[in-house]
């Protein structure tokens, strides 16, 4: 058996890994040009220039989910004590290759502080050891350990249940949100964050935006899906790529809000997803922060407070009526909800 990053037993199925975890040979110039080792080493190492909330409570938990396999995840809950908690799950960005826990923090003690939620962060194991399934795998079954056996320990409201994720934790968000609906457990809004969609990066119509986002290249986008997608795997498998789901799939999803950045390297993803939901039916909000890129969420304060907006939203049932499905433009110097307009010039139409 081998021991992986977070502390998980994996099976000794290695073929063509010691060749991906070493530095990629084409790598010359940005983020990427470094072995998978090394990146995640730069990952834990990174520090936030946002300070974490500290009126909150926080639990580590190592979750076991099957043979030799233990994930952790982490509880934030507030300190005002209730009977229960209307609660979050949120799965980091990690391009399924390093572990992240700093921003996370930062962000989610400000979701628990200011939406007066409980936030359970999800983590999984990593590619290319553990390739496509595994991680998904791992966060839908945390998941369901928490909603299935120990909601009343950890004062779950099920009747109250979000689910987030940011990059490839939208993609995970995403694909937990439509399992959920199949096997009939309810969630009230999904929050989408810059979300991985289409593993295929086959949507085109904002590379204008796109290539403005020189806080993560293509290049490096290329690089971890080669080492988290088996190579007999299609990237559009809809179990992996949500936006090549079914429509059937779609229709009856909770509502549903995606956060991006202007300047987004996944803008396509969310803006094509988006109108995805809206064809199907799915009452649906998009908010776009001008200006900014893909990392925005690590750094930018207003954007964690709409997103806290957001979460208190999902748990008032009666305000639902105040989301009208439209195209939305925000600032991040000023709070998101004070400077929203349509927009009806940036979205080419969607062919679903």
């Amino acid at each position: 058996m081998k021991k992986n990053n977070v502390g998980t037993q994996t099976s000794d199925d290695s073929h063509g890994q010691e060749k991906q975890l070493k530095r990629p040979a084409n790598a010359k110039c940005g983020i990427f040009a470094v072995s998978i080792l090394e990146h995640r080493e730069r990952v834990a190492n990174a520090t936030p220039t946002l300070k974490a909330e500290s009126d909150i409570n926080l639990l580590e938990l190592i979750v076991p989910i099957q043979n030799n396999v233990k994930i952790p995840a982490t509880l934030y809950t507030p300190n005002e004590k209730q009977d229960s908690y209307p609660t979050l799950f949120y799965i980091p960005g990690t391009a399924f290759i390093a572990n992240e826990s700093k921003f996370t923090h930062v962000i989610c003690s400000h979701i628990c502080a200011k939406a007066k939620c409980q936030v359970i962060v999800i983590n999984h194991r990593l590619a290319p050891e553990n390739q496509f399934p595994s991680g998904y795998k791992d966060t839908y079954k945390v998941f369901k350990f928490f909603i299935e056996n120990f909601a009343h320990h950890y004062r779950i409201d099920t009747n109250r249940i979000a689910v987030s994720g940011y990059s490839s934790g939208g993609n995970f968000a995403a694909l937990i949100t439509i399992q959920a609906k199949q096997e009939g457990i309810a969630i009230a809004r999904q929050i989408l964050i810059s979300p991985m969609v289409d593993l295929s990066r086959s949507l085109i119509g904002f590379e204008n935006y796109e290539n403005k986002d020189t806080d993560i290249s293509e290049a490096f986008v290329n690089w971890f899906l080669q080492m988290y997608i088996p190579h007999n795997v299609d990237p559009k498998d809809p179990s992996m790529s949500p936006f090549w789901q079914d429509e059937k799939n779609i229709k009856g999803m909770p509502p549903t809000d995606i956060i991006l950045a202007e300047n987004d390297r996944f803008r396509a993803d969310s803006e094509y997803y988006y109108m995805k939901l809206i064809h199907a039916g799915v009452l649906s909000n998009r908010f776009i922060a001008l200006g900014q890129k893909h990392s925005f969420l690590w750094h930018k304060l207003p954007v964690i407070d709409k997103f806290s907006e957001r979460v208190m939203l999902a748990f008032k049932p009666e305000t639902l009526h105040h989301l009208t499905p439209k195209h939305t433009l925000c600032h991040v110097k000023e709070p998101f909800s004070a400077d929203e307009k349509e927009d009806e010039n940036t979205a080419p139409r969607a062919k679903l």
